[in-house]
């Protein structure tokens, strides 16, 4: 849709190819690492040992909950971590439909 996404860097918005604060970087591996990129596991490349404690910290108080499993959360958005893949027709994001929830609807929450 052409509008700025969390992941874009400062360096993207300023013209500054390649300028990254530490923080945008720990806090996208923070984020990887909730949703189980491997490489922001412990011990992947791009968890360094200097910044694991702060990507870590507090996941059990700070996570994604417990109302349903990660897999049920990557099957509902059409995420294959395996392939790296993202489903190509997600019409409940990108056309407003109801998602595939039972018993929920965008009709209740409006």
């Amino acid at each position: 849709m052409g509008l700025p996404k969390f992941w874009e860097t400062v360096g993207r918005v300023f013209g500054r190819p390649g300028f990254n604060t530490q923080l945008m970087h720990i806090g996208l591996c923070r984020v990887k690492s909730l949703l189980n990129y491997p490489e922001c596991q412990p011990g992947g490349k791009e968890l360094e040992a200097k910044m694991e404690e702060a990507v870590l910290y507090a996941q059990k108080d700070y996570g994604m909950g417990n109302v349903r499993t990660m897999q049920q959360f990557l099957d509902f958005a059409g995420i294959d971590m395996e392939k790296m893949t993202i489903a190509g027709n997600l019409k409940w994001c990108s056309k407003g439909e109801d998602p595939p929830m039972p018993g929920w609807s965008y009709a209740t929450v409006l």
